[in-house]
């Protein structure tokens, strides 16, 4: 949540009343972000963390804003062999021939998996016993024999859990994908 807090001259202290800092409004401090405005010169603006938001200002010179409980930031791997997925992670295909990437057999609803093409031989997403994944309309044969491929080499997809360990919906995707 961020909100202004009061509109500051440049050059001005920020009024430790109004929960400023007394430092000059150039100046970053942990919890803050300080910026240039319009006409009315600088503004304090106050960042609150809460659902979904998590602060680091640990260096006062950035601070870092990241998902938290309400979101998810996923963490990026390269993918050049197969392998079963991990929640919350996506995954580079750099592998030359066809990349299979198996749905993670744990999940909680809203977790988050992606693929982003770059091998020549694409991607495909394999699914377990009772998986299914939602594309659009289109949904893949449950269990062991479902899947989605891509049909480019630099096709892109990303999903988020929506029922516990077992379906998947497509909530963005680049190119064509086959649904079987």
């Amino acid at each position: 949540m961020a909100r202004l807090v009061t509109p500051l001259a440049p050059g001005t202290a920020l009024d430790t009343e109004q929960g400023g800092t007394g430092m000059d409004a150039s100046l970053m401090q942990a919890g803050f972000i300080l910026g240039g405005g319009g006409p009315e010169g600088l503004q304090e603006i106050e960042l609150v963390a809460g659902a979904g938001i998590a602060l680091d200002v640990s260096n006062p010179a950035q601070i870092v804003i990241s998902a938290g409980g309400g979101g998810t930031a996923l963490n990026w791997l390269e993918a050049t062999a197969d392998a079963v997925m991990t929640a919350n992670t996506g995954y580079v295909n750099n592998k030359v021939a066809l990349l299979t990437m198996t749905l993670p057999a744990v999940s909680a609803v809203g977790d988050q998996i992606a693929i982003g093409g770059n091998g020549a031989g694409g991607w495909m997403i394999a699914q377990g016993a009772g998986q299914q994944i939602n594309y659009g309309n289109v949904a893949s044969t449950v269990g062991a024999g479902g899947s989605v491929a891509s049909t480019n080499q630099y096709d892109a997809i990303a999903l988020v859990c929506v029922e516990a360990n077992l379906v998947w919906n497509v909530i963005s995707s680049i190119g064509v994908a086959n649904v079987l």
